[in-house]
């Protein structure tokens, strides 16, 4: 199966991965904005408890910006969870029900992704 795009975390203190997401439902956020539920081919590893996450809510970080159609490439997102374990009502998710993780940009072709993550990682290792 083909990815819908690709992400990369820009704003993590570790070299950024390049993740494929496929798109499985369009998310209403209420009083905010659209979103994509998405299904990651390689999990986030979350630092607090040491577990993944697979499935993420990718929200546009600036107001112009749109995941629904998406018009613009590269995009800059937030990268979120879904807060509890029952049921979402993704027409109808509250803010509340959201975590940001960090945020990213996702684009349209794997290499320009891979790009930007190499210049991210280059710098780094420039700072460190």
């Amino acid at each position: 199966m083909k990815p819908d795009f690709f992400l990369t975390d820009v704003e993590s203190r570790e070299t950024p991965v390049v993740r494929a997401c496929y798109v499985q439902k369009l998310v209403h956020i209420r009083d905010s904005r659209d979103g994509l539920f998405i299904v990651l081919d390689t999990p986030i590893k979350l630092r607090t408890d040491n577990s993944s996450l697979d499935k993420v809510v990718l929200v546009n970080r600036y107001s112009g910006d749109s995941l629904s159609p998406i018009n613009c490439w590269p995009m800059n997102v937030y990268v979120c969870s879904l807060k509890g374990k029952g049921e979402v009502d993704f027409e109808n998710i509250l803010v509340e029900e959201i975590s940001i993780l960090f945020w990213g940009q996702i684009f349209k072709e794997k290499n320009e992704a891979n790009n930007v993550a190499t210049a991210y990682a280059n710098g780094l290792r420039v700072n460190k």
